[in-house]
This record gives C-alpha cells, structure tokens and sequence, in this order.
C-alpha cells in the first residue's frame, strides 16, 4: 500500500493566498506602528522632556506600544500563520473565507 499525496485544488488558491497576505501586511503594518511607538519611548528614558505634550506622556505611549505589539501584531500574525496551516496541511481551501476575512476587519 502506497500513499498518494493530495493534490490542491487551483481554483481557490488565489483567494486563499490573498487571505493569507492580507493577513500578513496587517501584521506587518501592526509590527511597524508598535515599532514606531517604542522607538518615541526609547528616546524618553534618557530625555524625558523629549515630546513632553499630555498625550504623549511614557504612560500613553507605553499602553500603546504594548497593546499595539500584542492584539495588534501578535494575534492578527498568529490568526494568518493558523489559517495558513490549516489549509496547508489539509490540502483543502479554507471554508468560510469570509468569516476569516471579517475576523482580520475585526482585528483591525
């Protein structure tokens, strides 16, 4: 008895790959602004007059850049790395792309 490997369908491949990059570039975009954010907070341990406006106290930005790193970037990247393996390594299209599509809209 042989195994035979399961040959993906090409017609849903380009929906699910475009799912899947649309998950990363949020990802991405979630990464760089969190990024962003904690490069303003390292600038204000050795200058904390740097920025020194209300809404961008250390309190502030420290709440942003830690959110931003984790419910922004680490669930929307671990959602995609999920979806991806799954439809991997079933060798099937994902069902319900549009239940995946409305998660990322609410990720966002």
């Amino acid at each position: 008895m042989t195994a035979t490997p399961v040959r993906r369908s090409e017609q849903n491949t380009a929906g699910d790959t475009k799912l899947f990059s649309a998950f990363t570039i949020s990802a991405t975009a979630w990464l760089l602004l969190a990024t962003a954010v904690g490069l303003l907070l390292s600038f204000k341990f050795p200058y904390p007059d740097f920025a020194s406006s209300p809404y961008l106290s250390f309190g502030r930005l420290r709440a942003i850049h830690t959110n931003g790193t984790f419910y922004g970037f680490a669930s929307v990247a671990l959602t995609g790395v999920a979806l991806y393996v799954a439809a991997r390594s079933s060798g099937i299209s994902l069902w319900g792309k549009t239940y995946a599509w409305g998660a990322l809209w609410c990720y966002n």
